[in-house]
């Protein structure tokens, strides 16, 4: 039976596909396949976050760079240095939170190194060739080894490969999730920063207006 809740529903503002739960009694491995799977979602609807914060990045950077050009006209050259250094600094701050937002966001899109290097403080991972595409394309290097791969992933074996991409699944996506928190944080601080520049220049341009 699928079931959807209508909490999750009304958080996201969507509709989303519904996650069929598991039956009641079901085995460890159809437990560990909706947990899999949930957790894709999960990622999936992050890194969807993380291209919003990019597009919003791309806007405020815009916006940025609207308001600098008006700074070096010369209409600004009577100006007193003290001022249109004062101007630079609160323009140059606003620039690098865009930065520091674009560099989190894009690590929520793909993680720099590969999950064993990442997550060697958390112990060895087990391999779960066919769970784990990476592994499964470094490790087998050919159809026949992959079909006997295949062929011998079933009870106790996939179980445990199972398990241990779904380790990798729940540390990728709180990775990912920690950095797009961080994104937002920055981009929000840099929109901050704007209207200070913005009513600075307006501010300059009103009082020494050539």
């Amino acid at each position: 039976m699928i079931k959807q809740s209508p909490e999750l529903g009304a958080r996201v503002g969507y509709r989303s596909k519904p996650v069929s739960e598991p039956a009641a009694g079901a085995d460890n491995l159809t437990l560990l396949r909706w947990h899999l799977d949930r957790y894709d979602r999960l990622r999936a609807s992050t890194v969807s976050r993380a291209a919003v914060v990019l597009s919003a990045s791309g806007l405020v950077s815009a916006a940025f760079a609207v308001t600098i050009t008006q700074l070096v006209g010369d209409r600004f050259a009577a100006v007193p240095i003290a001022l249109y250094a004062l101007c630079g600094v609160i323009a140059l701050t606003g620039v690098v939170l865009v930065v520091v937002a674009i560099f989190h966001a894009t690590d929520v899109l793909t993680t720099p190194r590969g999950s064993s290097a990442m997550f060697a403080q958390k112990g060895a991972i087990p391999s779960s060739p066919v769970f784990n595409s990476t592994q499964t394309a470094r490790d087998i290097g050919s159809f026949a080894e992959f079909a006997t791969v295949v062929d011998g992933q079933t009870g106790p074996r996939a179980a445990e490969a199972a398990k241990a991409e779904l380790w990798i699944c729940i540390l990728q996506h709180r990775y990912r999730y920690e950095h797009m928190r961080r994104a937002v944080r920055f981009l929000r601080y840099a929109a901050a920063v704007l209207p200070v520049l913005v009513t600075a220049v307006i501010v300059l341009s009103a009082v020494y207006r050539r």
